[in-house]
């Protein structure tokens, strides 16, 4: 439901459609969710424990790295199941909507969940968006026009990067 919200605010019109204070609150999803939902790795050295920005499916850390501020971005904590426990939720609104309002069951009817789904999984995969910035990194090295962080550690579930005021 998350995803949803999210996808929606990042339109300019919908604050038309939602009415300007729905509007508002559904965009904080964007970066304001699961702030007080976090996990700590020990080995770590925090600037602060909490995240400085949280979505619904990454956190966004402060961290020191060989004496240098660093960004760590961390899967939220038990997503896969939250994913899963979205999926289901949908599928049983769906089918109540069947019974009690055909008109919007119609309307949901057109979110392919599966689909949906399988994208939002897909962005779990923290090592895959490591290459994929290393990549966007190589493509748009000669502009000074856009700030792409130094990963210096990944894996499927981190990505450490290093803070930069620098372009690229």
């Amino acid at each position: 439901f998350t995803k949803i919200a999210q996808i929606l605010t990042s339109r300019t019109d919908t604050s038309k459609l939602l009415g300007e204070y729905l509007h508002n609150k559904l965009a904080s999803l964007q970066d304001q969710c699961n702030q007080e939902n976090y996990e700590n790795i020990n080995h770590i050295n925090y600037i602060n424990l909490k995240p400085i920005a949280s979505g619904s499916i990454c956190q966004i850390f402060l961290i020191r790295h060989n004496n240098k501020i660093s960004i760590l971005k961390t899967l939220v904590p038990n997503i896969h199941e939250q994913i899963e426990l979205g999926r289901t939720n949908f599928n049983f609104i769906k089918n109540i909507l069947y019974y009690t309002n055909y008109n919007l069951y119609k309307i949901i009817n057109l979110i392919n969940i599966d689909d949906l789904n399988t994208t939002i999984l897909d962005h779990t995969f923290l090592d895959k968006e490591a290459e994929n910035t290393k990549k966007f990194k190589e493509i748009f090295h000669e502009t000074n026009k856009i700030i792409i962080p130094e990963i210096f550690y990944e894996d499927e579930d981190i990505n450490c990067m290093i803070r930069s005021k620098t372009t690229c």
